[in-house]
């Protein structure tokens, strides 16, 4: 088995029964071509419907930091403001950026994406943190759904007809 290699650790890719890797159906949502993709396990008794996306994990850095928050647990407290943290880019705190952090985060769609975060302390002073969105999904211009877009819609009503 040939396994998979990063800067941080070795892992070995689990595989379902048709050689699908596991990861894939674990992931559930995927972006692709500036849409999103649902994937899921298939069996007989399941249903063809598409289930509705109302959270979507999405990558975000979080910038001017206050130093005394720049731990994990500071970090998932501010990124708590924003949606669910998830998992954070790597395992340790970088020193050389200090004050900046790489965060997956779990973001509902039914919200405005936040650009900043305000944090207030006990003393009353407020910090503002920038947040920046490495992928944000766009919605149909139609519909308002965020898994396509007006064109592949179209596209989708020919092939219909």
């Amino acid at each position: 088995m040939k396994s998979v290699c990063n800067l941080n650790r070795v892992t070995f890719p689990e595989y379902l029964e048709d050689g699908t890797p596991k990861f894939v159906i674990q992931r559930g949502i995927w972006h692709v071509d500036d849409c999103l993709m649902f994937v899921s396990a298939w069996s007989p008794a399941e249903t063809i419907i598409l289930p509705e996306i109302k959270t979507i994990p999405v990558w975000l850095s979080l910038k001017n930091i206050p130093n005394q928050l720049y731990s994990f647990e500071g970090i998932k407290w501010i990124a708590s403001g924003i949606g669910e943290p998830m998992l954070t880019y790597k395992p340790w705190l970088d020193p050389t950026l200090m004050g900046e952090a790489k965060i997956l985060v779990e973001v509902k769609l039914d919200r405005p994406f936040a650009q900043r975060v305000a944090i207030e302390d006990e003393s009353g002073s407020v910090s503002m943190v920038d947040v920046v969105y490495s992928w944000l999904p766009s919605k149909c211009a139609r519909c308002g759904a965020p898994r396509h877009h007006l064109q592949y819609q179209e596209m989708l009503n020919q092939v219909l007809l």
